[in-house]
C-alpha cells in the first residue's frame, strides 16, 4: 500500500490520494510504497525549484522515519518506471 504526499510552496505536506491521472506537471508528489520499500519523488516538469527542494527533504524525512532498508528514487515527469506507476494502482488513501 502507498501513502502520497503534495509539497506546498510554504514548505508544508499535505496527505492526498495520488494517482496515475491526478499527478500534475505543476506539483511535486512523494509516494511512499511499503510494499517495495520505496520512497518515489516524482517531479513535474513545470514545479518550481522551492516544491523540488520541499520534496527531496521530505523524501530523506520519510526515509529515515521508515527505516534505511527503504530508497529514494527520484522521477522525472515522463521517465516514471513501472513500480512507481504500479505503486500508484495500490493506494488506498
Amino acid at each position: 500500500m502507498a501513502q502520497g504526499y503534495i509539497m506546498k510552496e510554504d514548505g508544508t505536506t499535505v496527505e492526498v490520494d495520488v494517482r496515475q491521472e491526478t499527478l500534475n506537471s505543476d506539483n511535486v508528489y512523494c509516494v511512499v510504497d511499503e510494499d517495495s520499500r520505496s520512497v518515489y519523488l516524482w517531479l513535474g516538469s513545470s514545479a518550481g525549484v522551492r516544491k523540488r527542494f520541499v520534496g527531496a527533504r521530505t523524501a530523506q524525512k520519510i526515509r529515515a522515519q521508515h527505516g534505511l532498508h527503504f530508497r529514494v528514487h527520484s522521477l522525472d515527469e515522463g521517465s516514471e518506471d513501472q513500480n512507481f506507476l504500479n505503486s500508484l494502482q495500490n493506494e488506498t488513501t
